[in-house]
């Protein structure tokens, strides 16, 4: 999934916001994201619920979990359908007390190399070639002869073809992209952007998009052309969905809905296309928008502090002025004292001259 900086991602019940009329026209699910840029991949539920009940798991790994909204999701599928939860990640969210959830603090590639027995895994953790490459390739080895559903997140625009790292360190440097710790993407360039024009990214990303090794579909594609018995569709919204699932042990029942869900999402998938490609282009509009709004709130800034600083530098000049007026007024009191003695000795001065002429 993917984060953008400084927003709070909530996962809540929005019906409640909504006028009678919206209701009626938006059939939301019981739960569903609320946050200016969708992530979770609790979203497709509603989309791949059916697959999740049809496998019929009695464990069910999510691999990356962020802040836990898909876990909260799956577990209230799980408390109705009867299975355990696994989440897996190295940086696990608030503890929990559901009986059915396990939590294990650890990499997927060290998690995925025991055989947990998992047959439906959620992969949206960390989103490189060298990372779902072998997790896809640990699921495949401990898959046992029971039919496994994979479903992966950012198997879509930007991490199809461009490699991202939550922790570069894990990774091996001969299978490490050159990175930048922060960048701002485009659908509309394959390069970085300079200023605010795009979808911003918090986490390193590979600086080069495409090529060999890189990137999360690339990944999936490598694994495919590799191994038999798995087939493969995938959702081009909410950065996209990919459906992975082997096709060997396959009980009739689940044989139809796999079929139903590849032809669901053949169906919907060139308006998903759409309305994705949409929402990214007002994601970096919005992007921008609020670079811009920033940059005035600066700017007001400094200039609020400019003023508060002439105001402070023209108040000192009132106090120094009215204290120079203070000094100055004796001394003019003086001098018109002086004038006025001179006037009166004139005044004798020429009494006595005309006394002096009689």
């Amino acid at each position: 999934m993917l984060i953008s900086k400084d927003h709070d991602k909530v996962f809540a019940n929005v019906v409640d916001r909504l006028s009678e009329t919206a209701r009626e026209c938006f059939p939301l699910p019981d739960d569903a994201e609320v946050a200016d840029n969708l992530v979770s991949m609790a979203n497709f539920l509603p989309l791949i619920g059916e697959l999740i009940e049809v496998m019929a798991p009695e464990i069910v790994a999510e691999i990356g979990a962020y802040r836990g909204i898909t876990t909260r999701a799956l577990l209230n599928i799980a408390n109705e359908v009867g299975f355990d939860v696994h989440v897996v990640d190295p940086a696990l969210p608030e503890e929990s007390d559901d009986a059915r959830l396990t939590r294990f603090k650890q990499l997927s590639i060290d998690y995925l190399g025991v055989d947990h027995g998992a047959s439906v895994f959620f992969i949206d953790g960390d989103h490189n070639y060298f990372t779902v490459e072998r997790e896809l390739s640990l699921i495949h080895q401990q898959r046992a002869g029971r039919p496994v559903l994979t479903l992966l997140h950012d198997v879509s625009w930007p991490c199809a073809r461009r490699d991202m790292y939550y922790l570069p360190d894990t990774i091996p440097k001969s299978a490490r992209k050159p990175t930048v710790d922060y960048s701002v993407l485009s659908v509309a360039s394959s390069t970085l952007l300079e200023g605010d024009a795009g979808v911003p990214m918090t986490i390193p990303v590979a600086i080069e998009e495409a090529g060999d090794a890189n990137g999360v579909l690339t990944a999936v594609e490598g694994f495919l052309s590799t191994h038999d018995g798995y087939e493969y569709i995938q959702l081009p919204a909410i950065f996209g969905l990919g459906v992975l699932w082997s096709t060997a042990d396959l009980s009739d029942s689940q044989r139809k809905a796999f079929a139903k869900i590849k032809e669901r999402i053949q169906w919907v998938s060139p308006f998903a296309a759409t309305m994705e490609l949409n929402r990214l282009i007002l994601l970096a509009r919005v992007n921008e928008a609020g670079a811009e709004w920033h940059k005035c709130q600066r700017a007001i800034a400094e200039l609020t502090a400019n003023v508060d600083r002439l105001s402070s530098e023209l108040k000192a000049k009132e106090i120094e002025l009215a204290r120079l007026a203070e000094q100055e007024n004796p001394a003019k009191q003086e001098s018109q004292g002086e004038q006025e003695n001179q006037a009166e000795n004139m005044a004798h001065r020429s009494a006595l001259d005309t006394t002096r002429k009689q």
